[in-house]
């Protein structure tokens, strides 16, 4: 009853003041009222010491419930979500400073309610095309929002990796395993897409820009594709500098071993992304700069050296992918997976290399005699490294490639 009764009061004054016109312009202020009056019960009370916690919590828990509603019904767009991100930052320092296991269980929510926010926010600018030429890079509002919003997160991270601010809640159980993982991907989702966006929008801003006349039919208007080429292959450099920073973080600070693993198959995910659909993408790019007319746009220089910033950015992932796997406390059974993973790249990436520089050499055999010969190549090499290193998966994986090779042939 201590619960329904400010809840069924609240509900019935939105009712009311909906059908009263301009009465709805001040619900935010109605709301803002009701939690200062819970506020002032609850110092009452806590002065007095005339009830017990559980009581003085619930009272506590409705002056935060109406000042997280008022929130949205007062403000708009990214207001809320800044509002929202440092009430759950401020909730939870109090419980852990405190110790207070009550002031954390109401942070979470908020934490999620600031999160989807700031989904909404991001998806009110990237709604149309033209959007994009009207943000600054960098220096716009909404930038600027999305970067203190996940330094609110940021903190929450923060705080919870104190030593000296341990966490009062049950350290046991799916709950708990859940809200160890809600914060740091929380930190690492906003903060993520918060430049992934901003990469976005620039290369959005320059294809809405790149907008002409097409000369050979006049009237048709016609934007530069390859600018959604570039697009596409920047945020995956991106994707890949990130994870390659989380995961070196982790592995020599933060070591948190939930996080390894979930860093570890993030990167395996893009790395096949990359082999698969990014060296696709790299190869439109080469075939645009060396037929000019297809697109109707002068290509440049560059449509060839983000093959080669792109090879560079995958290859740290790589090496930090082989961070994880060759630290000592994980299983053996992993690098085995590792090393295939790290052959089969290595072999898809110089056969794409193959083909890129074939291409430039105008040559009609790249796909049959250029692959095959150098796939066989390949193959002896993993045989005598296999021999070398005494590793049999490997001479296995050779006799495999060599096998596809000798079918290719025929």
């Amino acid at each position: 009853p201590s619960l329904a009764h400010p809840c069924i009061f609240c509900g019935v004054g939105y009712d009311v003041s909906e059908g009263m016109g301009a009465a709805t312009n001040y619900l935010g202020r109605f709301t803002f009222c009701k939690a200062l009056i819970h506020a002032a019960v609850c110092l009452l009370i806590y002065n007095r010491k005339v009830a017990d916690r559980n009581l003085l919590n619930l009272i506590i828990g409705l002056v935060i419930l109406f000042v997280t509603i008022t929130i949205p019904v007062e403000l708009s767009g990214r207001w809320i979500t800044l509002l929202w991100a440092g009430e759950a930052a401020l909730l939870f320092w109090i419980s852990r400073k405190g110790k207070t296991s009550f002031y954390e269980y109401m942070a979470y929510p908020v934490m999620i309610f600031a999160f989807f926010s700031l989904l909404d926010d991001w998806s009110s600018y990237t709604s149309t095309p033209e959007v994009y030429t009207q943000l600054s890079p960098v220096l716009n509002m909404e930038f600027l929002s999305s970067i203190i919003a996940s330094g609110f997160f940021g903190f929450l991270v923060y705080t919870d990796y104190r030593t000296d601010y341990p966490t009062a809640l049950k350290r046991s159980g799916l709950i708990f395993d859940l809200i160890v993982l809600l914060i740091p991907v929380l930190f690492i989702l906003s903060l993520y897409n918060t430049f992934r966006l901003e990469i976005w929008n620039y290369w959005m801003s320059s294809y809405v820009e790149s907008e002409s006349v097409n000369v050979t039919y006049p009237g048709e208007i016609i934007r530069n594709d390859n600018l959604l080429k570039f697009r596409d292959m920047w945020m995956l450099n991106y994707s890949a500098l990130f994870l390659v920073l989380l995961s070196l973080v982790n592995s020599k600070w933060l070591k948190i071993v939930r996080l390894r693993w979930f860093s570890f198959g993030l990167n395996l995910f893009l790395l096949m992304f990359f082999l698969t659909i990014g060296l696709y993408e790299l190869s439109e790019l080469r075939v645009a700069y060396l037929n000019p007319e297809l697109n109707g746009f002068e290509p440049g220089i560059s449509h060839i050296l983000i093959r080669y910033i792109s090879i560079l950015f995958f290859g740290l992932l790589l090496f930090a992918t082989g961070v994880y796997v060759l630290k000592d406390d994980v299983k053996r059974d992993l690098k085995i997976p590792f090393e295939l993973t790290l052959v089969v790249s290595i072999c898809w990436v110089l056969s794409s290399e193959l083909l890129h520089w074939l291409d430039f050499a105008d040559s009609a055999s790249s796909y049959k005699l250029g692959l095959s010969i150098f796939w066989g190549v390949y193959s002896l090499a993993l045989i005598v490294l296999g021999i070398w290193k005494k590793k049999k998966y490997l001479r296995v994986t050779a006799i495999v490639l060599f096998g596809a090779t000798l079918i290719k042939l025929f």
